[in-house]
Order: C-alpha cells, then structure tokens, then sequence
C-alpha cells in the first residue's frame, strides 16, 4: 500500500509539460529567432530537432518544433521556460 501511495503521489510529477502552440502571420518569423534550423521550409505534420539559443548564439536548450498547419507550431513548454529575452 505504501508503495502504491509513493508512486500515486510522483506520478504527476514526472508528467511533461503540454506543448505551446505557437501561432500566427509572424510565427516562423519568432521561432527562427529562438531556434537553429529551416522552420520555414518544414511540411505540415513534421517536426525537427533543434537547439534554443541566446541572443549570443550560445546554446540553452535542444528542442523539437513541429509545424501542425500553416503558420503554426508546437514546442514543448519545459525547453521554452529557459528562454529568458
């Protein structure tokens, strides 16, 4: 019973964070301003590997976009919470 009570409780815990849904006329305009890579050029329904980067080009984060229909894009929230602009 113990046990079932500990995972119970951490359960929550170890759930990700849902996606944001990035959207809009300027969105791969945004995105290509956090991120490394041709978000621009991606098909609808596909996604790529990338990296969040400072405004000095340092690396902060890596990170998966995905273009869910034209001029939007899902990024998971926990890679975004580190952008600090």
């Amino acid at each position: 019973m113990h046990l079932w009570r500990t995972a119970r409780l951490v359960a929550p815990l170890l759930t990700p964070p849902a996606p944001l849904l990035l959207q809009g006329k300027d969105a791969v305009k945004f995105i290509e301003s956090l991120v490394v890579g041709d978000v621009a050029g991606l098909a609808d329904g596909t996604g790529t590997l990338s990296v969040l980067t400072n405004e000095r080009g340092g690396v902060i984060d890596d990170t998966v976009v995905t273009k869910a229909r034209p001029n939007a894009f899902s990024q998971p929230a926990e890679a975004l919470r580190r952008v600090r602009r």
